[in-house]
């Protein structure tokens, strides 16, 4: 379930245009789960985590990615999430 009660796989659309607030919660949540989730206004702390590490500049959270901007930046999360876990 999210946090707003949906279930996910009710609403799931491929074709939906991808916003970078839902991209950025994405890759945070990919390293550091759901640590940032619950803050209002929702998603921001993903988006303020993103931008300290570098993973993005522009924290427009309406911004509308391309696919390719997309695949770059979860290439950078998962970058991120190897140097974090590399250690342990």
């Amino acid at each position: 379930m999210e946090n707003n009660g949906t279930d996910p796989l009710s609403t799931f659309n491929p074709h939906a245009i991808l916003t970078r607030k839902d991209l950025v919660t994405t890759a945070n949540r990919f390293i550091n789960g759901n640590r940032d989730d619950g803050v209002f206004p929702y998603r921001a702390k993903h988006m303020q985590v993103m931008n300290d590490i570098g993973l993005i500049r522009n924290t427009d959270p309406e911004i509308v990615e391309s696919r390719m901007n997309a695949i770059t930046i979860l290439m950078r999360a998962l970058e991120q999430y190897d140097e974090i876990f590399a250690d342990k």
